[in-house]
């Protein structure tokens, strides 16, 4: 599930609007990850520079966009828990 969620170009299939996410370096994410995020809305194409900001292996994954819109995205993974 952590692979899912790190990976770059996985993003395409969970996050409304984007249509490519490309990872700037070669390996897996980590903290300090660049990656481009291209986006479609109604009436525009954004183009996103991002770094990932947060990371802890098999947990946390987060980043932040810079230009042409801020964001910050962190997602923390938690073990289930089932009641008996």
């Amino acid at each position: 599930m952590f692979s899912a969620r790190t990976g770059i170009s996985n993003h395409t299939d969970w996050l409304e609007g984007a249509i490519e996410l490309v990872t700037l370096v070669d390996g897996p994410p980590r903290l300090g990850t660049p990656w481009k995020h291209i986006a479609v809305t109604v009436e525009k194409t954004y183009v996103s520079s991002n770094v990932s900001n947060a990371f802890e292996p098999n947990r946390k994954f987060g980043g932040k966009s810079g230009k042409s819109f801020t964001a910050q995205v962190t997602f923390v993974l938690e073990p289930a828990r089932v009641k008996c």
